[in-house]
């Protein structure tokens, strides 16, 4: 459980090594007490990107996109053999 006061703190494996930061957010009326956890990666790209660039440019993305296969028309329409998915 993360409380207001732990958010923002460091996250410990079993090991006690630091794998991330303890995050609490609470957004709209409906949300109560949801906490994550911020892996250290994505902590130390975060912080990295600001000290170059000023800002948080994000990630790079390779342009693709994935799409279920369930529907037998659109499996047709894609030229998937079938029995396959």
């Amino acid at each position: 459980v993360i409380n207001p006061g732990n958010s923002g703190g460091p996250v410990f494996n079993a090991d006690g090594e630091c794998v991330g930061i303890a995050f609490e957010s609470l957004v709209g009326e409906d949300t109560e007490n949801c906490g994550y956890a911020i892996p250290s990666p994505i902590v130390r790209h975060f912080v990295s990107d600001y000290q170059r660039h000023g800002t948080f440019t994000g990630f790079p993305r390779m342009g693709v996109q994935l799409q279920n296969m369930e529907n037998e028309a659109l499996r047709r329409a894609a030229g998937v053999p079938d029995g396959k998915k």
